[in-house]
């Protein structure tokens, strides 16, 4: 084998582990973003519970002084 061969050969394995990485990098990086949506999904979720407990709240205290 020439050292030329021997060169490219380390340079492929480089560019293989180096496109690797990157892949792994933005593969971890669309996880995080996931989560992140996800999170926000589940924030609006519990927000819109809330708020829906609080004018269901009133409609019965509503609903307790009209009869009164």
């Amino acid at each position: 084998m020439t050292p030329i061969n021997q060169m490219s050969k380390e340079t492929a394995r480089e560019e293989i582990k180096d496109e690797t990485h990157e892949v792994k990098d933005e593969e971890q990086k669309e996880l995080k973003d996931k989560d992140a949506d996800e999170a926000i999904r589940e924030e609006i979720k519990d927000e819109t519970h809330q708020v829906q407990d609080e004018e269901q709240e009133e409609l019965e205290d509503k609903d307790v002084e009209e009869e009164e």
